[in-house]
Order: structure tokens, then C-alpha cells, then sequence
């Protein structure tokens, strides 16, 4: 909605507070949005570390279309950063499990 202005005004930091929101909870979709957004660096600045880390999650969650975006985005990395992506303690332990929410269980 707030990302693509549909029926609000085009917004990107309140697109991604909700997307952020949403894969948090474990949804592959959305972490595969966000993945997306910090790939392109739409609205804000672009973040490769953080967009591997939300493809990753999204793959391991069961969307297989985010094992390519990974694997591009990893081309523009370093080893440091794959190797250790960007995850806040508080939010690891309930993103990186396999979700019930994903998209393909």
C-alpha cells in the first residue's frame, strides 16, 4: 500500500516499518519485500548486507525465487559480509526458524 501509493500517498519509510513488521513475524513475502527494497535501495539507501540477510531468511522460510536474489546480491559482497549478515539478537531466534507462515509449507 504505502509502498506503491495505493490509495495512500507513496511513503517508504512507512512501507517498510509495516513490511519490516510483517517479516518479522516470520512471513516469507514480506521478508522477501524488504530483501528487494534494500537491494534497489528504494526510498533510502541502498543496503546489500541487510538485503542478503532478508533473502536468505525468505529462502530459508521456503521462497525459492530468493536463493537467486541471495546469490546475486552475494556477487557484490564481501566474504565478511555473507558471512555474518546483519541480525539483531532480539529478532534472530524468530525469523531465522523455518516459519509456519511461510509461503510454502
Amino acid at each position: 500500500m504505502y509502498l506503491n501509493g495505493f490509495g495512500v500517498p507513496q511513503d517508504y519509510t512507512e512501507a517498510v516499518k509495516w513490511i519490516r513488521l510483517a517479516s518479522e513475524q516470520g512471513f516469507s513475502d514480506a521478508q522477501n519485500n524488504i530483501g528487494v527494497i534494500y537491494a534497489n535501495g528504494e526510498g533510502f539507501a541502498q543496503d546489500l548486507g541487510t538485503a542478503f540477510m532478508w533473502a536468505s531468511i525468505s529462502h530459508s522460510n521456503g521462497l525459492e525465487q530468493d536463493e537467486a536474489l541471495a546469490e546475486q546480491i552475494m556477487q557484490y559482497l564481501s566474504i565478511f559480509q555473507t558471512a555474518a549478515p546483519p541480525v539483531s539478537p532480539d529478532v534472530a531466534p524468530t525469523i531465522v526458524r523455518v516459519s509456519p507462515r511461510s509461503r510454502n509449507t
